[in-house]
């Protein structure tokens, strides 16, 4: 009989460990947690971080009493061979953070000036290009819709997602389109400064048909302004040049 009461206590808390989960990403959502992270693992140390889990506190607080309040006696066990440690960190692993936070802050509609160089040495290539970035997922992650023309190739259409993988403790990403039948994937580290975000994609090369990649930086000089610089392997040479650059000021928030 003690073993099935503490069963039931743990899957009640478990349950509140869930909602106060969403309330956290609704935190995020309205902007109360900090802009910038504290180095690439993701972590951050001093007021920041207090400041963000004081301003969730009374949030995650009110879920977790509803939670237990809504659930009642009858919660099934916990999983054959399970810990109560087991779930709780399938709870951490999907609980939004300071580094989600920062990619909620790049919200909204962009305007950018491109240019592309398409090889090494050849002159660049200049358009103009539309991002909106939309916070998505309860604050979890973001979608990128970019849209524009290539000289000589038509309209741009791109589609991208991001996030930042609690487990990894990194950033992650993911690219794709109307100029490719591939989809990127790639990782990214935020510097210790906090203002410069390098991602390495990794694609198949149509010339070489072998895998490469693309080595992406972007900085954020303040909070309506970004540097986008994209570095591709030359297939001819194999040498890694400056093949995209992209100027961004943020024309709306959203």
């Amino acid at each position: 009989m003690g073993n099935i009461i503490r069963t039931k206590r743990i899957s009640r808390l478990i349950g509140a460990s869930a909602l106060a989960t969403l309330a956290i990403g609704a935190a995020l959502a309205i902007g109360s947690a900090p802009q910038q992270g504290g180095g690439a693992t993701g972590k951050q140390g001093g007021g920041k971080v207090d400041d963000f889990t004081k301003s969730v506190q009374k949030e995650v607080q009110k879920a977790g009493d509803a939670v237990k309040k809504a659930l009642g006696e009858e919660q099934p066990p916990l999983p054959p061979g399970w810990t109560p440690e087991d779930m709780q960190a399938c709870v951490d692993a999907g609980t939004p953070g300071p580094m989600h936070a920062r990619l909620a802050k790049l919200a909204g509609t962009w305007n950018g000036k491109a240019k592309q160089w398409m090889a090494p040495g050849t002159e660049p290539m200049t358009s103009e290009v539309v991002e909106v970035i939309t916070s998505i997922m309860d604050g979890r992650f973001i979608q990128s819709e970019m849209s524009g023309e290539i000289p000589g190739m038509g309209s741009l259409k791109g589609l991208g997602f991001a996030g930042f993988d609690n487990v990894s403790q990194k950033f992650v990403g993911t690219w794709l389109d109307n100029h490719s039948t591939g989809i990127m994937n790639g990782t990214g580290e935020l510097s210790s400064s906090g203002d410069t975000m390098t991602w390495t994609y990794g694609y198949n090369c149509p010339v070489t048909k072998k895998p490469a990649t693309i080595r992406q930086i972007e900085r954020s000089p303040d909070a309506n302004t970004r540097v986008f610089e994209m570095f591709c392997t030359d297939p001819k040479s194999g040498k890694e040049y400056q093949c995209m650059r992209i100027e961004f000021t943020r024309k709306s928030a959203k």
